[in-house]
């Protein structure tokens, strides 16, 4: 019964399958040929409406069996809601699983890799596909009596998702990975959960009304939880579920001299600390997640508490830890609060207390590999690095670009060294650093790949910064792996500080890049 019921759908929907198939191919020539970190609009474009067809094609192939109602065709026959389901499941492995195992396969073996060395993230990436797409979208199919019923759906939920995103959680932009990191698997493993009660009660029972209850009450759920999750229930969330590193504390260096920088038109207080715990060669990389200021009056500045409903408002003091970029590691060594003049005019005056708390990823080192410009090689650890020397003719200058890419490593914050060995000059960098922006959807997440790259400037006016054409023709480059040892939190908590030792007096000609990771934007 399953196949007949299999069969049937095929025949009535073969101009959708095609159709999406058409898209996947197209987007599996794109990522086949791209020769960077960066997509184009096209394949932005692709990678948004690619899951949509395979959800309507899901959708539709659902509703040619409705299941609510007492009219359809196929309750006037010994048809099973168990055959049907499994006929619907079966099209959606045949249709929309098939197609994408078979797209990334293309795209590695095209690429070098071997599909079979990679099964284990290919698998993987399946596993997201169906929880994130396939079963909701079956279930959302399951509870309406028509297609269009569907549509509006999806309209809705999309609607919903715009919204809360728009008015939920609206901190300076360094609090946005580990949320959006941890909103982003959770409401996966929500939405996942749900569509499979969902899917139980229709197909098993066929409890229209206490599906659709189901439906609706995840639904508020995931909303609520992705509305009001904050950085530091992120921050629990995300230690209570991964692997544990080494116990890291943070102090304040009392023994550093404090450098004397700062921004003009606000208080710069820059306190110098230490992260203890770490071994030999590891260091971290921080997100700040929690912080606060406390008079000896008790009055508190806390930034966690105020939500940002005025774009341009500025808070009166906000923080990033920050450091200089090292090859020995961005282990950061200043905490730096940026403080409104009228909010410093009340917190110098006495001693205050300083309290935080922030996501610590900790790394070690790998085993380095040199390569050639020009050149490419397999890096363990990294995956399968490219160099080139790109030459601009009408600026009369050129990047040295280094790209990595695997299936399975995450290549970002690498080192990067190019070393001349006729001047024995040296230039450092990570993959990640540099990147090139674009005007479409930065979206990419159907690419079986993990890419990153950094430029090195060459021919440019300042020679400090700068190789020039004859040293990076010959060039040797060093790619170093960062290997990611655990995941933890530290808390911190500073007594009865003194501003006015730690404040900045004058003000730099550079910015200040703060040490995790430089991400843009995080300086407002």
């Amino acid at each position: 019964m399953t196949l007949h019921i299999l069969k049937k759908d095929v025949r009535r929907l073969w101009p959708a399958i095609i159709a999406a198939a058409v898209l996947l191919g197209a987007l599996a020539r794109m990522d086949r040929w791209r020769s960077d970190w960066l997509i184009s609009s096209t394949e932005g474009y692709l990678n948004i409406l690619i899951p949509i067809a395979w959800a309507c094609l899901i959708a539709l192939a659902v509703e040619q069996d409705a299941i609510p109602g007492d009219r359809q065709f196929w309750i006037t026959r010994p048809f099973r809601t168990r055959s049907i389901f499994a006929a619907k499941a079966l099209f959606a492995v045949l249709f929309v699983h098939v197609p994408a195992l078979v797209a990334d396969c293309y795209i590695l073996a095209m690429r070098g890799f071997s599909p079979i060395a990679y099964a284990s993230s290919l698998l993987a990436k399946q596993v997201i596909l169906a929880c994130a797409l396939t079963i909701p979208a079956l279930a959302l199919a399951s509870l309406v009596r028509s297609f269009s019923h569907f549509v509006m759906e999806v309209v809705a939920v999309a609607a919903i998702f715009l919204v809360l995103n728009g008015t939920g959680w609206r901190e300076p932009i360094i609090f946005e990975p580990i949320l959006d990191t941890v909103r982003r698997e959770f409401l996966v493993v929500i939405v996942a959960v749900a569509g499979v009660a969902v899917l139980i009660g229709q197909y098993a029972g066929r409890r229209v009304l206490l599906s659709r209850g189901i439906a609706v009450g995840f639904g508020v759920a995931a909303s609520l939880f992705f509305a009001y999750l904050l950085p530091p229930s992120a921050l629990a969330l995300r230690t209570a579920v991964t692997p544990g590193g080494p116990k890291v504390s943070m102090r304040l260096d009392t023994e550093s001299r404090n450098r004397r920088f700062g921004f003009g038109g606000r208080a710069v207080v820059l306190l110098p600390i230490v992260f203890d715990g770490l071994a030999e060669g590891q260091h971290v990389r921080v997100e700040m997640v929690d912080s606060e200021i406390v008079t000896a009056s008790g009055q508190r500045f806390h930034e966690v508490e105020r939500r940002r409903i005025n774009p341009s408002e500025q808070p009166p003091a906000y923080t990033f830890f920050m450091g200089w970029p090292g090859w020995n590691g961005p282990t950061p060594d200043w905490l730096q609060y940026i403080i409104q003049p009228l909010v410093y005019q009340m917190l110098h005056q006495t001693p205050v207390t300083i309290r935080g708390r922030a996501a610590v990823d900790i790394y070690r080192p790998g085993t380095p590999a040199w390569m050639r410009v020009n050149d490419q090689a397999y890096v363990e650890g990294v995956g399968r690095c490219m160099t080139a020397l790109i030459e601009d003719h009408f600026r009369d200058q050129a990047h040295l670009k280094v790209e990595c890419e695997s299936p399975e490593h995450e290549p970002r914050f690498s080192r990067v060294r190019a070393w001349s060995s006729e001047t024995g000059r040296e230039w450092k960098s990570a993959l990640g650093y540099s990147r090139s922006g674009s005007t479409g959807p930065m979206v990419n997440w159907l690419s079986p790949l993990h890419r990153d790259l950094t430029y090195f400037n060459v021919g440019g006016g300042n020679p400090y910064w700068s190789i020039s054409i004859q040293e990076a023709r010959t060039a040797r480059i060093e790619i170093t792996p960062e290997l990611l040892v655990g995941r933890t939190a530290v808390e911190w908590e500073f007594r009865d500080v003194d501003l006015t030792k730690y404040v900045a007096d004058r003000p730099v000609g550079r910015a200040i890049l703060p040490a995790a990771g430089f991400p843009a934007g995080s300086i407002r």
